[in-house]
């Protein structure tokens, strides 16, 4: 039963994140940023705090740079260095129409 536990536990980890969120300094999730940002790269926003990884799987470095640009630290999506994404740093965000502006 042990070897069982160990290998879903292996597994599991070994499986990629299925969704993305931005992360504040203080390690919480911030929704209202990640709901902007996959909103901003045309995701698939979920479960009212998750960006569907595969909805913007093209775009995981742009969403990680849009959370940084207001004002989150991270997110939780990882993606493959720089020099696979030429243009990541060169993405613009739009402001989607569907998300609600703060004042």
């Amino acid at each position: 039963m042990k070897l069982l536990n160990l290998v879903v536990l292996a597994a599991a980890a070994a499986i990629p994140a299925q969704a993305c969120k931005c992360i504040d300094s203080n390690g919480g999730q911030n929704a209202v940023n990640t709901q902007f940002c996959c909103a901003s790269l045309d995701g698939s926003f979920q479960f009212g705090d998750d960006c569907a990884a595969s909805s913007i799987s093209q775009h995981l470095s742009n969403f990680r740079s849009c959370c940084r640009i207001r004002g989150s630290q991270t997110s939780d999506c990882n993606f493959p260095s720089k020099g696979h994404w030429p243009g990541a740093l060169a993405y613009t965000f739009r402001t989607p129409r569907h998300v609600v502006q703060e004042m």
